[in-house]
């Protein structure tokens, strides 16, 4: 009965290893996993002695490398990263298609900065820390690190 419980101890310790590596990504049910192989070695080590504790241990060890190795090889991690790329950059303008004296809309509020359509084009703009209410005319007053810099027109 006792080989049986130990047996279920280590089963189920891989079994919680290997939905780990291969369905959940994370790190709990892996844990999960190696307290039911430590509590299947433990048990082995106290109900049959040191040398089968010993191959069991080491058995149990290679298998978890195999396991891990098997893994790597297979293209499990592969399937699990994130493949996104952001292609897009922030403050990414054309200073050719802006110039100094441009005017536009703010589409939103600018405290200081926001969205604002300039020339046909929305683009992130600033101010230099005056408010802006959204809809307002706006007028671009500096152009500078490839940042538009605008006022409310009037003022």
């Amino acid at each position: 009965m006792e080989t049986a419980i130990i047996i279920f101890l280590l089963v189920l310790g891989f079994i919680f290893l290997l939905v780990e590596i291969f369905v959940t990504p994370g790190i709990v049910l892996g844990v999960i996993g190696l307290l039911f192989m430590a509590a299947g070695i433990y048990r082995v080590y106290t109900q049959h002695g040191n040398s089968v504790g010993n191959y069991t241990l080491a058995g149990v060890t290679i298998l978890s490398v195999g396991l891990i190795f098997f893994a790597m090889r297979s293209g499990v991690w592969d399937r699990l990263a994130q493949k996104d790329v952001i292609s897009g950059r922030a403050n990414e303008i054309d200073e050719e298609f802006f110039k100094i004296g441009d005017q536009g809309k703010a589409l939103s509020a600018l405290r200081p900065s926001g969205n604002a359509l300039i020339n046909g084009k929305k683009v992130e703009v600033a101010t230099e820390g005056q408010s802006v209410n959204s809809q307002e005319d706006i007028e671009i007053i500096k152009i500078r690190n490839k940042k538009i810099i605008v006022k409310k027109v009037g003022a």
